[in-house]
């Protein structure tokens, strides 16, 4: 069950640990042996459940229940990219909870992508070139934790 804090439950809570694990449900079609496939890893908002409020097999729920975990770390997840022409696109985890269909999930995060000069606003259209730098960064340092069934 996810640990929601015992004061308010629908604050936010932006502050992050380096080494806190992010959860990613995963398929067995997105890894190969322990590694995610880059190009399967949503980018931007991969949503993620952090290490503070939930345990790694809590991203399996409703229709991932057979899927699998993937775990990395918040400096694994958070950086900096240039795209081909000198454009700085900023990666960062941000504690975003949502509710579901059958519960709440306090633990849910979102890894959002800002560009340097408009860093009020997450960006939706990423270049490919900085997704892919980013998926590939992800492939080196993450590993699943829990295969999927399925």
């Amino acid at each position: 069950m996810t640990r929601q804090p015992t004061s308010d439950p629908a604050a936010l809570d932006q502050g992050f640990e380096s080494g806190e694990k992010l959860y990613h449900a995963v398929e067995s079609k997105q890894v190969r042996e322990d590694r995610i496939i880059p190009a399967t890893l949503r980018v931007p908002n991969t949503s993620v459940n952090r290490e503070k409020y939930s345990r790694p097999e809590e991203v399996c729920t409703g229709t991932r229940i057979l899927w699998g975990v993937l775990a990395f770390t918040v400096d694994d997840s958070t950086c900096s990219i240039l795209n081909n022409v000198g454009d700085l696109y900023l990666f960062r985890v941000e504690h975003d909870p949502c509710p579901k269909l059958d519960r709440s999930n306090y633990a849910h995060c979102e890894i959002r992508v800002y560009r340097e000069d408009q860093e009020d606003e997450p960006r939706k259209d990423v270049p490919n070139t900085v997704k892919d730098k980013y998926r590939h960064r992800i492939k080196i340092r993450a590993r699943v934790i829990i295969a999927p069934r399925v």
